[in-house]
């Protein structure tokens, strides 16, 4: 189960999520990108690595300061590469395929991973990945939705979502990448969107050590909820 509570019933034939904007202009997760970007510039990171980058709207913003790869497939990874003038797009299964990047690269990389593991049948392939990708990249920020903020009560699955396999609560989500061996930074909760403002999605730092790095202010810089 992945780390979620016993009697939880995933939805093992999701339906592909195509990423398109059809509720602007509401955006989804605002504060997810911008704390990778506060990251890597403390950090002196050149590179930002967007896993299941989607569309890569996000990313726009930061194209003309950072070098950007980003990893996706289907029509997601289509648009990407027909539609942006910039960056690596990288045609990738994360439920099957070896993510492989330069250590040289890495080592100047914040990666992020967005909105991603709840889409996954089987999310061990993935966690694998950014446990190996750590090795050399100094921060990774994951999110994904929580269970319990999200639905404001204990909930069974499958998810509401059709484009879900899974949801974790925070603490399910953290103690699971523990036991890949991650080192959880910073935990919280971030604005799932920016018109209402709850902060119903979990939001994690990890490193595969203890770093020496900073990650600043994130609670009086962002919109989060820090849980310690």
């Amino acid at each position: 189960m992945y780390g979620i509570r016993d009697g939880y019933t995933p939805r093992l034939k999701p339906d592909y999520f195509q990423d398109i904007q059809t509720d602007f202009p509401k955006l989804w997760q605002p504060d997810v990108l911008p704390i990778a970007v506060h990251i890597a510039r403390l950090n002196g990171c050149k590179t930002l690595i967007d896993i299941g980058c989607g569309r890569g709207e996000k990313l726009v913003p930061y194209a003309n300061e950072f070098d950007i790869i980003g990893m996706d497939y289907g029509d997601n990874l289509d648009y990407c590469r027909s539609q942006h003038d910039f960056g690596r797009w990288l045609d990738v299964d994360l439920e099957r395929d070896v993510l492989d990047i330069p250590g040289d690269v890495l080592k100047k990389s914040v990666l992020v991973c967005s909105d991603v593991v709840e889409h996954l049948v089987n999310p061990e392939k993935l966690a694998l990945n950014l446990k190996m990708l750590l090795i050399c990249a100094p921060y990774l920020v994951l999110s994904t939705p929580d269970r319990l903020r999200t639905y404001g009560q204990s909930q069974d699955g499958p998810p509401g979502n059709p484009h879900h396999v899974r949801e974790w609560t925070l603490a399910e989500l953290a103690a699971w990448l523990e036991s890949y061996g991650f080192t959880v930074e910073w935990k919280g909760w971030t604005r799932s969107n920016d018109m209402d403002q709850q902060k119903n999605t979990t939001l994690l730092v990890l490193s595969a050590h203890r770093r020496n790095e900073r990650l600043g202010n994130i609670e009086g810089l962002f919109e989060v909820d820090f849980t310690a």
